[in-house]
């Protein structure tokens, strides 16, 4: 088990929305625990607070998990069929049977897989349950790659379709009435279609406002990077120093051992001796026995 010193906490989190749905709780309160006893409970809050998926989120965070390159498939064919609604509201010619075609084929790809999923981890896929599935993976096709879209991989309820707030952003403004009826020529033929000027100016401010943002997280990453070199150099010469210290301290085991080996066997050759000087003493008191005997005899 790592030390929970050291944890990659986003890294710990993951794990628990990959694991068995039967596990979830059990593995939620043991990293918890460990969290806690490293750095207290208010660090450990956030984990204690994480709930439970139901087994329709958690078939979806294992779609994510385990078939990321499907699940991706489905996000990038929303973005292009949004795309192409856009485009057709602008007025363009546009053809959305395909984009439509290739997102309903997404869909019908991750059920498929989110069926054995679901046999795999005990659970029926019954109607409804597939029911509940095809309408969260429609909604997260909606989401596409947005900004706003659900977190992918840690959910915990069914996703909802996005609102109107939510798409907004990707609306094209329809003109007032005074510019309609100027923009509309007489005979009641087809009005001119709207520019996508508005759609590419607000790509534009997304884009730079997705830049922008990147290069504060790349300032962050490496004001962290520099903190964990300078981190790094401390622990190296503190490694250094123990080292040393632990050297220094083998040397002085290897001198006393090599003593306490001579002290060893000096004892022994002692013991030896004491052992024969016994039995001299034996002897002699013996013949002193017999001489005894031999002179009362006499």
């Amino acid at each position: 088990m790592a030390d929970a010193r050291f944890l990659d906490l986003h890294g710990e989190v993951d794990k628990l929305y990959q694991a068995p749905l039967d596990e979830f709780t059990a593995a939620r309160n043991a990293l918890v625990a460990r969290i806690k006893a490293a750095h207290g409970a208010d660090a450990a809050a956030h984990v204690k607070a994480l709930v439970k998926p139901s087994i329709a989120a958690w078939t979806l965070n294992q779609l994510y998990w385990r078939h990321q390159p499907e699940f991706m498939a489905l996000l990038m064919a929303g973005d292009a069929l949004r795309l192409a609604q856009q485009q057709r509201l602008g007025g363009a010619e546009v053809d959305v049977a395909p984009p439509t075609r290739s997102r309903q084929s997404a869909i019908d790809t991750l059920l498929a897989l989110a069926t054995d999923i679901l046999k795999e981890g005990g659970h029926a896929p019954s109607p409804d349950m597939r029911q509940r599935l095809r309408g969260s993976l429609d909604a997260l096709a909606a989401y596409g790659t947005g900004s706003l879209a659900p977190k992918a991989g840690r959910l915990t309820e069914d996703v909802p379709a996005p609102g109107f707030a939510a798409l907004a952003g990707l609306a094209i403004p329809a003109p007032d009435n005074a510019g309609a009826a100027e923009a509309r020529p007489s005979g009641g033929s087809r009005p001119e279609p709207v520019k996508l000027s508005v759609v590419a100016r607000r790509s534009k401010e997304k884009a730079q406002a997705a830049v922008s943002q990147a290069k504060s997280a790349l300032a962050e990453a490496q004001a962290e990077a520099t903190r964990a070199a300078e981190a790094l150099g401390r622990a190296d010469a503190d490694w250094q120093a123990a080292r040393d210290r632990l050297l220094e301290a083998q040397k002085g085991v290897g001198i006393a051992t090599t003593g306490e080996q001579a002290a060893r066997a000096d004892r022994e050759e002692r013991r030896r001796d004491s052992a024969r000087a016994g039995i001299g003493v034996r002897d002699a008191e013996k013949r002193l026995d017999q001489a005894r005997r031999s002179l009362d005899q006499a």
